[in-house]
């Protein structure tokens, strides 16, 4: 059954998509390390910033609020169909946020 054999190769592709992830993201951070820090040091010197210093309208920051805290957990995904999912679900969530955030900036 076709059905069959393609769940049988997802579950293949994500239990050994499992058994790399740590090696492999391990090896990535410590490569990437320096690089990693640098972006830690910019990030700490614009961490007074808001969205509007940056010519964005109000309500566009309740998304970004929730566009960081959804994006942080993205590593807590290893395979690809899970990230992706994940991602897919994440477009939905930010675009409803803004729109009901703006709908109630634009009421007062």
């Amino acid at each position: 059954n076709k059905r069959s054999l393609l769940h049988m190769q997802l579950a293949v592709h994500t239990y050994l998509l499992h058994g790399v992830h740590d090696k492999l993201f391990a090896h990535f951070k410590a490569v990437n390390a320096p690089k990693d820090q640098q972006l830690q040091r910019y990030r700490q010197a614009l961490k007074w910033r808001t969205v509007q210093s940056f010519g964005a309208p109000k309500g566009f920051e309740a998304s970004y609020t929730t566009s960081i805290m959804l994006m942080s957990r993205l590593s807590d995904y290893t395979s690809p169909y899970q990230k992706m999912h994940f991602i897919s679900e994440a477009l939905c969530i930010v675009p409803g946020k803004a729109l009901a955030s703006n709908s109630i900036a634009h009421s007062f």
